[in-house]
C-alpha cells in the first residue's frame, strides 16, 4: 500500500523503485502495488494512476480525503451513512471505481470505522459493492 500519492509521477517512481528492489533481492514474483487515494490531486489523476503497470488497486482514504477539504465536507461523512451519501465523497468513490474498471484494476473503498458491530461492517461492504463498484473487490474485511 502506497499512501499519500499526489501524482502519476510520484506513483510511477514508487512502483519503479519497488520493482527494482524486487529484482535486486531476487524476488521472483511481481509485488502488487496498491495506491491510496487521499488527496484532490490524486483523485484528479485516478485514470492515469489506474493505468500504471504494477498497480493492482486504487484504494480510497476517506479520513484524509475529508480532512483535505478543510471543513467543506463534515465529519459525519466519515461514517455511515455519510460515507455513501455525501456528494463529494460519493463522487470520489465513483471516480476511483470507474478508473479501476477502465484499466482492469480493483477498486477498494475506505475501511469501516465501526469496530464493534460486524453487521454494520458487512452492510458498509455490501453497500460499497452494490452502489459504488459493482464487484466483489470492495468487500475486504481486514
Amino acid at each position: 500500500m502506497l499512501p499519500k500519492v499526489r501524482s502519476v509521477f510520484d506513483a510511477a517512481e514508487m512502483v519503479t523503485f519497488i520493482e527494482a528492489s524486487r529484482c535486486e533481492f531476487g524476488i521472483a514474483h511481481a509485488i502488487p502495488c496498491y495506491l491510496l487515494i487521499e488527496t484532490h490531486s490524486a483523485l484528479a489523476e485516478a485514470f492515469k494512476l489506474a493505468a500504471l503497470p504494477g498497480v493492482e488497486s486504487l484504494s480510497f482514504g476517506l479520513m484524509d480525503f475529508v480532512s483535505a477539504h478543510n471543513g467543506a465536507i463534515p465529519d459525519s461523512a466519515m461514517c455511515w451513512p455519510g460515507q455513501f451519501d455525501h456528494p463529494l465523497v460519493r463522487r470520489a468513490k465513483l471516480e476511483i471505481a470507474a478508473a479501476c474498471h477502465a484499466h482492469g484494476k480493483a477498486p477498494s473503498h475506505n475501511v469501516s470505522t465501526e469496530v464493534r458491530d460486524m453487521s454494520v461492517v458487512a452492510n458498509d461492504a455490501a453497500r460499497a459493492r452494490n452502489e459504488l463498484c459493482g464487484c466483489e473487490a470492495s468487500i475486504r474485511i481486514r
